[in-house]
């Protein structure tokens, strides 16, 4: 699906996006600059809802794809087009995802940090000094948003509890009718478990599958502790994607801690089942670590799902 996207969108005129190579530099480039020259302005009103509405979802569903299974040649094409979907200081994904656009374009960052390792430790030339201090910038990036996170977290009375079941479904995004102080704490929660997501995502880019590392321990810890605080607050479901990150990294005495983010099936109401499905490779992923020797690199996410034979876009 995201190939086929990819396909469509590169039939666009989009704005030329100067690669790596013909600037003469390998590394991954800062990808938040222009805007695309797309020609809207000959669409209607609902057709340009349309296409912003699939813009936006495509490159919602494109950081998550490239992110867990890594880049095909189609999307290595489009991957420096995506940060020209989103309008400069806008949050396209505010109203569609329930979270704010920067940390989508981190995760990005992250994809092109993990693409560039990958070719350079092919070309046998990858520098530790470097890939450290690349990213030790995303790094600094996520810290500051997990300060301004902290910052406007807000502490809901239960009557402002009871107004969001109310208000929408366990299973969609929030939505702009809800009261506004509830919406903006909805969009701080789902931030916030992705920010702590991306980190684990970052360490792992960094250090390997090691469950053991001190900054991997940390950083899943942070984001299990972020799905609760969410699952305990929130009408919507949690995030599969940073669910199923940390949880492949977790530790065995948190296994329970994330078994218990999966709600019990109640009759008559939609099941979570893409929470459901992404427990499902957790355990086949810890089942795989449970046989491996401690000091031995541990099952990733796409090897417990290929041991499932499935492919999951966690959305």
């Amino acid at each position: 699906m995201i190939d086929a996207a990819s396909a469509l969108l590169s039939t666009l005129d989009m704005a030329v996006v100067p690669s790596a190579t013909e600037n003469g530099n390998d590394a991954p480039p800062n990808s938040h600059a222009t805007g695309a020259n797309i020609p809207v302005h000959l669409l209607s009103d609902g057709q340009r809802s349309a296409f912003e509405f699939f813009l936006g979802f495509y490159a919602f569903t494109f950081v998550n794809a490239t992110a867990t299974f890594g880049l095909t040649p189609q999307t290595a094409n489009m991957i420096h087009r995506i940060p020209f979907m989103f309008p400069p200081h806008g949050n396209k994904l505010k109203f569609l995802r329930g979270c704010e656009d920067w940390t989508m374009l981190i995760i990005l960052d992250i994809v092109i940090l993990r693409d560039w390792k990958e070719k350079a430790l092919q070309a046998g030339r990858l520098s530790i000094r470097e890939l450290n201090s690349r990213a030790a910038l995303i790094e600094e990036k996520l810290q500051e948003g997990i300060t301004r996170s902290s910052l406007s977290k807000t502490s809901a009375t239960a009557a402002d509890d009871n107004n969001r079941r109310r208000s929408t479904t366990p299973s969609t995004p929030p939505t702009p009718s809800l009261p506004s102080e509830i919406f903006e704490e909805e969009v701080r929660m789902m931030t916030s478990s992705f920010i702590h997501g991306a980190l684990v995502f970052l360490n792992v880019v960094v250090s390997g599958f090691y469950p053991n590392i001190t900054e991997i321990k940390s950083s899943v810890l942070e984001t299990l502790t972020a799905l609760e605080y969410m699952r305990a607050r929130s009408v919507v479901n949690i995030p599969s994607w940073p669910y199923f990150v940390a949880g492949c990294l977790a530790q065995e005495t948190e296994y329970p801690r994330f078994r218990a983010l999966v709600t019990p099936f109640v009759p008559g109401k939609v099941p979570l089942v893409m929470t459901m499905w992404s427990l499902e490779v957790l355990e086949e992923c810890w089942k795989v670590r449970a046989s491996q020797p401690e000091e031995q690199e541990t099952c990733s996410w796409v090897t417990a799902m290929k041991n499932r034979g499935t492919r999951y876009l966690l959305l």
